[in-house]
């Protein structure tokens, strides 16, 4: 969502000249996880389960399409069953369970998996043939529709809802009023 978070800065920056934010990409539910011990004021990531003492906002959903180089996934025309046979590359992190494809969560029980620690890895695995696996549409898009890259019919889109988080015991001074407002989503 790069183009929405720089579209959002830059009137911040506007806005609030004075203000210095410090900003890092974590991965899957690393932003909550420091909100929750108050190393950061708002967090952008995947909508948690436990709402205590946090509040969220609609920041944007992703949709994530099964995907693998179009070779190794047979042009996208396999069955689950074939799939257990190949590698699923699954961004992870110590401590973080995926949901397994009987959940709606896109990890195939009983397959081989490799897991990386972020995207831009899996993709490139994704890409290079090492195997296949769920990775955002806006990623994607191009390598689908120039045929290296081929969705996997068999296994379901999911949807990945992202929320802006903060914690509700917080006070909210101006900048971040006007942060949190600008990152909430307009639907």
């Amino acid at each position: 969502p790069m183009e929405q978070l720089i579209k959002t800065f830059r009137k911040f920056s506007k806005d609030c000249p004075q203000t210095q934010l410090e900003m890092s990409v974590e991965h899957l539910d690393h932003g909550e996880r420091r909100l929750r011990a108050g190393e950061v004021d708002l967090a952008i990531t995947m909508r948690p389960r436990d709402m205590s003492e946090i509040t969220m906002a609609p920041f944007m959903d992703l949709r994530l399409l099964s995907t693998g180089e179009s070779d190794y996934v047979n042009g996208g025309n396999v069955k689950q069953s074939d799939l257990i046979d190949k590698t699923q590359i699954i961004v992870s992190q110590l401590n973080f369970k995926p949901q397994k494809e009987k959940e709606g969560g896109g990890v195939l029980e009983g397959s081989r998996q490799w897991r990386v620690a972020d995207f831009p890895t899996k993709q490139s695995f994704i890409r290079a043939g090492l195997g296949y696996g769920y990775l955002p549409e806006q990623y994607v898009r191009k390598y689908i529709d120039n045929g290296s890259l081929a969705e996997i019919q068999c296994m379901a889109p999911v949807k990945m809802e992202i929320v802006v988080l903060r914690r509700l015991k917080d006070p909210m001074g101006p900048a971040k009023t006007l942060l949190w407002d600008n990152l909430k989503s307009e639907d």
